[in-house]
């Protein structure tokens, strides 16, 4: 007989014997009645099912290595990456990754043989049985309503205690719940605990996998976790009673780590190894030295990466705390990802290999803002969507929301400094001119004026910044003049400015003019038309 099956029987034979002494029953009666409080609609049905779970089970292990090798065989010819597998998320896995593809593989198999015999459909008709025989919902569904659920009950927790009395604001108030609104959300959070607890059991054998407990015994044992776990018990215990769940409290502590959110079981609370069978999303608790996550992201999403790195390296550079940190971020990926495709070569050029040299700018313009924003909240998804559950990639994603505080800091220091129109364009020379192409210079003021390429390269950011404010004030009036609302932050706004930016010609000043008013007259010597943008010393003075 499995453990599965002793346990699952002493439970109802226990149960049963406790009936009979708190009323004058049969032996059989409270058997039955036992059942049925348990799920089933009767004993009859409880030893059925028993039978069913102790052959599932034997033949389980007889063909789980066979079964399993057949599994990773079908998944390594799936194309895609990461790849939804019978509408469950969280199990994710490279095609070309021979080993992590069997450990997805001997999970799933796990998966369902603990469906089939935690969850079996034809038990989960009744309410009672609803509530025993309970399928594991999706990781990222379980995994969102533990983050919301917590507070979910502690606000219904006291607006039960808070009651509204009747006054001419009553209406503010947040009213009680109903019994049914709160036994719903406290099942929810529940059943959301007990699909990680089960999800994060699956590295053992068929055996254990199937030890793990039904939803209501591990529910009972979760409620005493959660009821320790509260500053305010009273109001907890006052929410249990009024969704009619109170009873589901079991006495015994140290069953639940609310923390880790896994079932630690009776027998094996005093030997468990919390750093054994390490699995990011599926398996148990993670592993404090791992180096990397056990997944591998393809080399298109590393692209991806560095793309959105490179961008806003671009625009950060005048902040070198910003810089320290994208370099860590930078180090980080391109470690993981030599390891992941084994070449650390190919890993540098990805992510190293790309860069170009931009000049500093002391602040960034509302379009470049939202740029840098939008690339590093690309950067999170891609991680959080790639990469499991585990300590590297919370390390890593800590990192990236310091990068996200320090950029937030510096928005709020520098805000409406790009409207600033004195602000310096660094030059290597004393002065430039941004002109119309089709207009040419005269002949006998050549020599000192060169054309320059100042778009595409390292002074493009620089440009920009200096003439946006000139440009600002004149576009907007024409758009809200034909009806559109402008904003300097849409990237239409930035494109304007860079078309506009590419269609001049741009002449840097060679000549022997120290002061502003020589200057200009060299200007009115060489070009005979109005020049679109004139700086000098590094300001623009037209």
């Amino acid at each position: 007989m499995s453990s599965y099956t002793s346990r699952l029987q002493r439970h109802l034979k226990n149960h049963a014997k406790q009936l009979r002494s708190a009323a004058d029953t049969r032996h059989s009666e409270a058997l039955d009645i036992a059942a049925a409080d348990f799920g089933f609609s009767g004993w009859k049905q409880a030893t059925a099912h028993m039978a069913m779970a102790e052959i599932r089970i034997r033949d389980a292990q007889a063909s789980f290595a066979s079964e399993v090798i057949r599994l990773a065989a079908e998944l390594r010819v799936l194309p895609g990456y990461p790849y939804r597998l019978e509408g469950r998320t969280g199990v994710r896995f490279e095609p070309a990754d021979k080993q992590q593809t069997e450990a997805v593989a001997k999970r799933l198999v796990l998966l369902q043989l603990f469906e089939d015999i935690h969850a079996p459909k034809g038990l989960c008709h009744s309410v009672s049985a609803r509530l025993w025989f309970r399928a594991p919902m999706l990781f990222d569904d379980a995994a969102e309503i533990c983050q919301g659920a917590p507070w979910k009950i502690r606000r219904l927790s006291n607006a039960l205690m808070n009651e509204p009395k009747a006054s001419e604001n009553a209406w503010l108030h947040v009213q009680p719940p109903t019994p049914e609104v709160a036994r719903i959300t406290i099942i929810e959070y529940l059943h959301a605990l007990h699909s990680i607890s089960v999800i994060r059991s699956l590295t053992g054998s068929p055996e254990g996998v199937v030890g793990h407990p039904g939803f209501k015994e591990f529910a009972g044992f979760a409620l005493n976790a959660l009821l320790a776990g509260k500053e305010s018990k009273e109001t907890l215990l006052k929410l249990l009673d009024h969704a009619g769940i109170s009873a589901w409290v079991q006495a015994t502590s140290g069953l639940i780590d609310p923390k880790r959110l896994s079932w630690v079981g009776r027998q094996e609370s005093e030997s468990l190894q919390p750093n054994e069978g390490v699995s990011m999303v599926i398996g148990s608790p993670l592993h404090s030295r791992l180096r990397r996550p056990l997944n591998s992201l393809s080399h298109e999403k590393h692209e991806e990466l560095s793309t959105a790195l490179a961008r806003v390296c671009k625009l950060v550079q005048v902040k070198a705390s910003l810089e320290r940190n994208l370099s860590e971020i930078r180090e980080t990926l391109a470690g993981w990802m030599a390891l992941e495709i084994g070449g650390q070569e190919r890993a540098n050029k990805c992510y190293f290999g790309m860069s170009r040299a931009y000049r500093a700018v002391p602040f960034l313009a509302p379009a470049e803002e939202r740029a840098v924003r939008t690339a590093i909240q690309a950067i999170r998804d891609c991680i959080e969507a790639g990469y499991e559950h585990c300590t590297p990639r919370s390390r890593l994603l800590g990192q990236i929301l310091q990068l996200q505080q320090k950029f937030d800091r510096w928005m709020e220091k520098t805000e409406g400094h790009w409207q600033n129109t004195t602000h310096k364009l660094p030059m290597d020379s004393i002065g430039l001119v941004a002109t119309d192409p089709k207009h040419e210079l005269s002949l006998d003021s050549e020599s000192v004026w060169k054309q320059t390429a100042i778009m595409g390269g390292s002074s493009e950011a620089n440009l920009i910044a200096a003439i946006r404010p000139h440009l600002f004030n004149s576009w907007k009036e024409d758009e809200e003049g034909l009806g559109y609302e402008f904003d300097a932050a849409d990237f239409d706004s930035e494109q304007s400015i860079l078309e506009h930016l590419h269609e001049l010609a741009f002449y840097r000043y060679t000549g022997e003019a120290l002061t502003r008013l020589q200057y200009e007259k060299e200007v009115r010597k060489a070009f005979y038309f109005e020049p679109e943008h004139v700086w000098f010393k590094q300001r623009k003075i037209r």
